[in-house]
């Protein structure tokens, strides 16, 4: 077979860093390309890549390409593409379609011709773990590619313990190599959580592969080969080291985890967890290392009116910091509700209270002020209790004076809320609009699509990676940025019902 074009994934703005780790591993012209890196090789190299690249999100193999400009001769080429070599047959397949300035513009239309050439060639499956085809149609060039990992990479397969927005171990990798580490030195995470960072420092000194406790898609391709694969997987004895990383959170439940994840991974004796607040950090005995941290900051997880306090000790610790600020977003929200008639406009946020306002609220509540609008209790009514008390709170609210508008801070609260108003056969947006201050990739298959606020997540990428430059070159970085969000109208915002 000759070499055909391997591309793996990672987060935009960490290709540089994924590229260094390929060359490193000796992945021969490793190009960065956007969202990742390419090389030239064979199967075995696929294989590999999935076992040995930590930053690496997903591995593809390019296997095909070929210029298309209709349906037809979409479909009348796929089906002359060797796929008996590729899958196996009634192997279960699932097509992924994009296309961008071609005369094939519907993607949906390609799937469903892609999908029938290959049923016509080697009979196809629908099964709950499928191979993914992935097709990109760009300037009437059709480029096939083979997921060849299955599972995102970042499932290491030994941390089965996590808690709220876990840092994905892949992104740690990246942020470690990009920081300078090598394994040569210890490393402090004080707000460890799960231990993602304690644990992938801790394998990187110990030299042990990533995928070493997982299954990939490729082992179930037609070109995987046993005695090739057990050869790699041959060569995973670690190397030991005296190097000591530690990690320290404030909850015993994510201490707790941290020790079991280290312990599957084979690491327990290179680790040590303590329960302690930040403000309480100590450093540990030995040489001098490696700090690093991923602080909530009020998104996905974390109160932030309580994060205050919180990044107010980071401050004293000496370090920088990166968020969203959602302030202005929340105003224009609130002027778009009352445009349309809201009168009746809540914010769902834990724990909330007009006694302890962060500057979104305050926000918010002046700018009621301002359309004349009442403002209080009423428009803050915060909970404790997780999602019982959520539930109590909607209660409360709708057995009382309805709310005609609801923002939700967090997306697990958003489809909490929404169940809610189901189960009321209160209809969004005919009934009561819905917001969410936050964003989550599956938004945009809702109906109706969500209203929410975003951020631009690769500006936060883009200032870890230049914090992590600088910190490699010996320069002191403790700039706190916040990067401005937006609302983003959609769906589930609409006029006052009537």
């Amino acid at each position: 077979m000759k070499p055909f074009e391997i591309f793996c994934a990672c987060p935009p703005g960490l290709e540089p860093y994924l590229q260094a780790e390929a060359l490193e591993a000796g992945f021969k012209g490793a190009e960065i390309t956007a969202g990742g890196i390419t090389f030239m090789g064979l199967w075995p190299n696929v294989m590999r890549a999935n076992l040995n690249l930590r930053g690496a999100s997903r591995v593809l193999a390019r296997f095909a390409s070929f210029r298309s400009f209709n349906l037809s001769q979409l479909e009348k080429q796929t089906r002359t593409l060797e796929w008996n070599t590729l899958l196996a047959a009634n192997t279960p397949v699932r097509v992924d379609v994009t296309t961008r300035k071609s005369k094939i513009y519907h993607a949906g239309a390609a799937k469903e011709r892609i999908e029938k050439a290959i049923n016509e060639r080697i009979g196809t499956t629908i099964a709950d773990d499928p191979i993914k085809i992935m097709v990109r149609i760009e300037d009437n060039l059709c480029t096939f590619s083979i997921d060849t990992s299955g599972d995102p990479l970042h499932q290491r397969g030994h941390k089965e313990a996590v808690g709220k927005a876990p840092m994905r171990e892949t992104l740690a990798a990246l942020f470690l190599r990009a920081s300078g580490f090598d394994g040569t030195e210890p490393v402090l995470d004080p707000m460890c959580g799960s231990g993602t960072f304690v644990l992938e420092a801790a394998e990187i000194a110990c030299n042990l592969k990533p995928g070493r406790s997982r299954d990939f898609a490729f082992e179930r391709l037609a070109t995987f080969m046993p005695d090739r694969w057990a050869e790699l997987r041959s060569d995973l004895a670690p190397t030991e080291t005296s190097i000591h990383f530690h990690g320290s959170d404030r909850n015993a439940g994510a201490i707790s985890n941290a020790e079991a994840n280290a312990a599957r991974a084979d690491v327990a004796q290179n680790c040590s967890f303590t329960q302690a607040s930040i403000s309480d950090l100590i450093p540990p005995d030995g040489p001098p290392g490696l700090v690093i941290l991923n602080p909530p900051y009020g998104a996905r997880i974390g109160d932030k009116k309580k994060l205050y306090a919180l990044y107010g000790a980071l401050g004293r610790v000496k370090i920088a910091g990166i968020g969203a600020d959602q302030t202005t977003a929340i105003v224009t929200v609130t002027r778009r509700l009352i445009a349309l008639g809201h009168r009746r406009i809540v914010i769902l946020e834990s724990e909330s209270t007009l006694s302890n306002l962060g500057p979104d609220s305050v926000a918010f509540l002046d700018e009621l002020a301002a359309h004349g609008i009442a403002a209080g209790d009423y428009n803050m009514p915060g909970w404790e209790g997780g999602y019982d008390g959520l539930y109590r709170c909607l209660e409360s609210l709708f057995s009382r004076t309805p709310p005609t508008a609801i923002f939700v801070y967090s997306v697990a609260e958003y489809v909490a809320t929404l169940q809610f108003l189901a189960h009321r056969g209160l209809r969004v947006p005919g009934d009561v609009s819905l917001v969410c201050c936050d964003v989550a990739p599956y938004f945009k298959r809702y109906q109706p699509t969500i209203s929410h606020v975003r951020w631009n997540d690769q500006l936060m990428v883009n200032r870890i990676a230049r914090w992590a430059k600088n910190i490699s070159h010996g320069k002191e970085d403790t700039r706190q940025t916040m990067i401005y969000a937006k609302f983003m109208e959609a769906g589930t915002v609409g006029p006052v019902a009537k």
